[in-house]
């Protein structure tokens, strides 16, 4: 039990995530997001329960490798709303689902011989930034990647690893020299409103089916964090037009994934979109309402289960 605490050191002050480098301080804002995970739990406790009493055994079940992700996570939450039982043996499960923090995914010679052709996720090896932008650009035709040494205006440098939050505007050209190895580097997008905030948008793409968008908006001075001032959920169609939509579906699928979230950004200077990263480990958004987040997990957990039972049949 608490498996997935292992990737996590604790301290008075914060909570220091092995795999990505992340520190998380303790506070306030911290144990409401709890609160709200814990909420959302406690349904799906209390919807397990009511399958138990009524003697619904669970419908199928689910391993997730090499890394068991904690209750707070998309994918978690979305099996068990399906109704999976998570377990640890990865040859006896249904399903399996390739699940790790790392920006690199790395499989043992044992777990890649018991993994399934079909595994979630199974070609998602490379999420790094720089990558994102290759794929990108490969399937768009347009970049987001730059040069730094070369490019001229202004450039968002930001970490290769997942999860870190840590982009800044800078000035280019920079001087080789200045160029940080574990950087990826790409173009300032145009995003911002008349009232100093910006928008961007982070697309929920389920079995090769992108499913639900939240259209978050941020104080400029924030863009790049987690600090949200609205968020709005909406359809894919209302968003995105059909030839996005399946130039998004064919960036996945070359990507490998079939489980995550792409943040994208619509340019206010040409309208173009444009992925500037990929999450296979996603969280919910935590300033939904509970019942704005019911909502969504019911339409992923819906997707989930027929695209499990399509790929696994």
């Amino acid at each position: 039990m608490f498996k997935f605490l292992k990737g996590m050191t604790f301290s008075t002050r914060s909570i220091h995530f092995h795999k990505t480098g992340v520190d998380i301080p303790i506070d306030k804002d911290l144990f409401y997001q709890i609160w709200k995970i814990g909420s959302l739990h406690g349904i799906l406790r209390l919807s397990k329960i009511s399958r138990a009493l009524t003697g619904r055994l669970p419908r199928k079940t689910i391993a997730f490798f090499p890394q068991r992700p904690g209750p707070w996570y998309n994918a978690r939450i979305a099996a068990e709303m399906a109704g999976f039982k998570v377990v640890d043996d990865i040859d006896g499960a249904d399903y399996q689902f390739v699940f790790s923090d790392d920006t690199h995914t790395e499989l043992t010679e044992d777990i890649i011989t018991s993994m399934d052709e079909a595994a979630i996720n199974k070609g998602a090896f490379d999420i790094s930034k720089s990558h994102v932008g290759d794929v990108f650009f490969e399937i768009f035709g347009y970049a987001i990647n730059v040069d730094p040494a070369t490019f001229v205006g202004d450039v968002v440098a930001k970490s290769e690893m997942n999860g870190t939050h840590d982009g800044q505007v800078i000035q280019c050209p920079i001087l080789p020299s200045e160029i940080d190895p574990q950087c990826a580097y790409q173009k300032l997008i145009p995003t911002g409103r008349a009232d100093n905030r910006t928008e961007d948008l982070r697309l929920l793409y389920i079995m090769n089916k992108p499913i639900i968008v939240f259209h978050k908006t941020k104080d400029k001075a924030v863009r790049f964090g987690m600090e949200y001032l609205n968020v709005i959920p909406k359809q894919p169609d209302d968003v995105f037009s059909q030839d996005e939509i399946r130039k998004i579906s064919e960036f996945c699928d070359r990507i490998g994934l079939d489980f995550g979230a792409l943040d994208i950004l619509r340019s206010n200077a040409d309208q173009k979109i444009y992925i500037v990263d990929v999450n296979k480990t996603g969280m919910p958004v935590m300033c939904l309402s509970l019942r704005t987040q019911l909502k969504a997990f019911r339409s992923i957990s819906d997707r989930f289960i027929s695209g499990l039972e399509d790929r696994f049949a």
